[in-house]
């Protein structure tokens, strides 16, 4: 016997090139741990934060109803707004979306919540791991002047390990979902003990971001 073909759709990549976007959904994902090691051998653990873009210009057809609605490119990074040898990346998407650079002491009190609504650039590749491939945001840019960027169609949105209910939590992608219940502050919060809000002073800023 014949094992069955799969039939699923195979998943339109958002093309490569660059695409006007707009930041739409900040997740808080919480500390997790990295590939990388500390000096001790031990595994590195950062906070990560999930950002998420429309691309506009870039419509599809999506749903039983065929809905035309904008591809969404993601990007995961440290949160940190460290500016050193190796800017880090949240920084930089910072820069691309207010259209100017922060000074040091306005990096660190900045709230990346004012960053949603706002447009910027987006380089996207495409690259293969484990056999598939994937669509990368791999640059940000300011929107060059006199572009048009067109009207935001998705609401504004921010998920939080530290205070989004858990039920709606349980409800994300799989793949998100366990991202975030890996997190201390997730399992801080589900044992009981009160988690505070992490402040960008001090989160761990010295590693290089992915």
């Amino acid at each position: 016997m014949k094992a069955p073909k799969n039939e699923t759709k195979e998943r339109e990549l958002v093309p490569v090139g660059n695409h006007v976007a707009r930041l739409y959904n900040i997740m808080y994902l919480g500390t997790l741990e990295t590939p990388y090691l500390n000096d001790d051998g031990t595994k590195k653990e950062q906070y990560k934060v999930r950002l998420t873009f429309e691309l506009p210009n870039e419509l599809r057809e999506f749903g039983e109803d065929k809905k035309e609605l904008p591809m969404v490119i993601s990007k995961e990074c440290t949160f940190s707004m460290y500016k050193g040898t190796h800017t880090a990346i949240l920084r930089t998407i910072a820069h691309a979306l207010i259209g100017e650079s922060l000074k040091d002491e306005e990096a660190e009190s900045f709230d990346i919540d004012e960053l949603l609504g706002k447009a910027c650039m987006v380089e996207v590749s495409h690259e293969e791991y484990d056999g598939n491939t994937y669509a990368k945001a791999v640059g940000f840019g300011s929107i060059p002047k006199g572009m048009t960027v067109p009207a935001q169609v998705n609401d504004n949105h921010v998920v939080s390990v530290h205070d989004s209910k858990i039920e709606d939590i349980e409800k994300l992608p799989e793949f998100l979902k366990k991202k975030i219940t890996a997190s201390k502050e997730y399992k801080a919060r589900v044992g009981g003990t009160p988690v505070a809000e992490v402040k960008k002073e001090e989160v761990d800023s010295t590693s290089i971001p992915f």
